[in-house]
């Protein structure tokens, strides 16, 4: 007896054999671009992190705040954004100064005096900056010498202007990245620029 002659089933484009063939060969393509695009740009921004020591000067704060910022910072030094810790990234000291201002003399004369309630805050800071196009960053911000700068741990939140950027070797960081070290991070050292 003969079967009714229905409708064929179409054949599908493309059988189970072929499907794995194109996904294996979709798999070394994948493999071939890791590791001529992906994993040298990976290890390229490895390579491009650089040492650096910077000083960041906030002027015009309270005297009364001053024991209550070291309290804080001697706390959690580590630098912070809004997306957490930046990893390798301290502060290392902080010291004042006295905060002068242009004043006017009764003979018209302009000269610069200390106001005796406030004092400038400057801050040190060491961290791993990444390097790209010959822009530094630490986190999010980019370092230039006299550019805005935040200076923020989780617990204190300052806005300064950068005054000076040093590079430094691995052997010359802070190992303990402890604001109470008695080590004195003002030595004289050298100054090396990183390798292109």
């Amino acid at each position: 007896m003969n079967k009714p002659q229905g409708k064929r089933k179409p054949r599908a484009f493309l059988n189970p054999v072929d499907i794995l063939a194109l996904l294996a060969l979709l798999a070394v393509v994948a493999g071939v671009l890791w590791k001529v695009g992906i994993e040298p740009a990976v290890s390229s921004a490895k390579e491009k992190a650089v040492s650096v020591r910077y000083t960041v000067r906030v002027r015009n704060v309270h005297k009364r705040m001053e024991s209550e910022i070291r309290y804080q910072v001697s706390r959690d030094n580590q630098l912070f954004t809004d997306n957490g810790y930046i990893d390798d990234a301290y502060l290392v000291s902080i010291e004042t100064e006295p905060y002068t201002q242009p004043v006017t003399t009764d003979e018209g004369e302009t000269v610069m005096a200390v106001d005796p309630a406030r004092i400038d805050f400057l801050y040190t800071i060491e961290a791993q900056a990444t390097r790209e196009d010959d822009i530094f960053k630490v986190g999010p911000q980019i370092l230039k010498i006299g550019l805005n700068h935040y200076v923020k741990t989780r617990r204190v939140e300052y806005l300064g202007s950068i005054e000076s950027i040093e590079f430094i070797e691995a052997n010359e960081t802070n190992e303990t990245n402890d604001i109470n070290d008695t080590n004195d991070t003002n030595e004289a050292m050298e100054t090396v620029m990183p390798d292109e």
